[in-house]
């Protein structure tokens, strides 16, 4: 296996000249212009990223925690204001405020108890981004991108509080 870096026009390139029909005949041989391409060869790609973020101090703990709070309850006003024109356009304009008031109130209630990676003094957050990347020009090969992201939230005894990790694949 052959593994070859390409720019983005070669690689669209031969990714034509590999999958157009007429090129080749009925056996796989090739019957277009010129030298026939590679069509097997391929390219994989990987790479890691990683930040750790430490809070030395308590003011720095409390704007990490307080700026999760505040997207989870940005997104909990995107949510009431949803819930209530549904309830008031279902039914009458009176009775929908006071249900979506009630239903709002239920909402932030159950929204208030969302996990989220709280930290404390000195403690750290690691945050590691692998990216794996593979090609091949030929049309039978698949071409995958897979993105793993791991989150380790640790004490100021090195033990593990929190931990989170996420698989993406296209």
């Amino acid at each position: 296996m052959e593994i070859v870096t390409m720019t983005p026009a070669a690689r669209r390139e031969l990714e034509r000249a590999c999958s157009k029909q007429s090129n080749w005949n009925d056996f796989g041989y090739w019957i277009g212009k010129g030298n026939a391409p590679n069509c097997f060869q391929r390219e994989h790609d990987k790479s890691t990223i990683s930040r750790v973020i430490f809070f030395p101090s308590d003011d720095s703990a409390s704007r990490w925690n307080s700026a999760w709070e505040r997207e989870i309850r940005h997104g909990g006003h995107c949510g009431t204001v949803g819930l209530t024109v549904a309830v008031t356009l279902i039914s009458s304009a009176g009775v929908g405020a006071v249900v979506g008031t009630i239903a709002a109130i239920f909402k932030d209630e159950l929204q208030a108890k969302l996990f989220y990676p709280k930290v404390e003094r000195e403690w750290s957050c690691n945050i590691c981004f692998n990216h794996e990347y593979r090609w091949a020009p030929h049309p039978s090969e698949r071409k995958e991108f897979y993105q793993t992201i791991e989150a380790k939230i640790t004490d100021h005894n090195g033990e593990i509080v929190s931990e989170f990790d996420k698989a993406y694949a296209h």
